[in-house]
């Protein structure tokens, strides 16, 4: 009875190991297949190219980069650049009276300031 039991169990352990790994390769070997039908494909362009109309190149006005915004500011960079390198605190210098919050120094403080020093 006891041989029984062991060919039994030592057939099942045969057997399911043997159709596991049997199944396995068979996928893998299906996967590999399919990879090269994938690869050998030539290459479809999903959408076509479409053509767009030549634009001419519009013509900028200096003007508009000259305005006093982008001057302000690096100015205002200078300025700060300058009191650093003189070793005046330019930020957090007084208190606005409205708000009660701390204010930077403006350009003209700035300036008064690296005239002063």
């Amino acid at each position: 009875m006891e041989i029984a039991i062991q060919i039994i169990n030592n057939f099942l352990f045969i057997s399911i190991w043997g159709f596991s790994y049997l199944f396995i390769t068979i996928f893998i070997l299906s996967l590999q297949e399919e990879f090269k039908k994938h690869l050998t494909q030539p290459v479809v362009a999903l959408v076509e190219p479409i053509s767009l109309p030549q634009l001419e190149p519009q013509v900028v006005e200096q003007k508009r980069f000259s305005s006093n915004k982008y001057k302000t500011k690096t100015r205002t960079t200078e300025l700060r650049y300058f009191c650093d390198i003189k070793g005046i605190d330019w930020y957090f210098t007084s208190v606005n009276p409205e708000t009660g919050r701390k204010r930077h120094m403006t350009m003209k403080e700035m300036e008064q300031a690296l005239v002063v020093k």
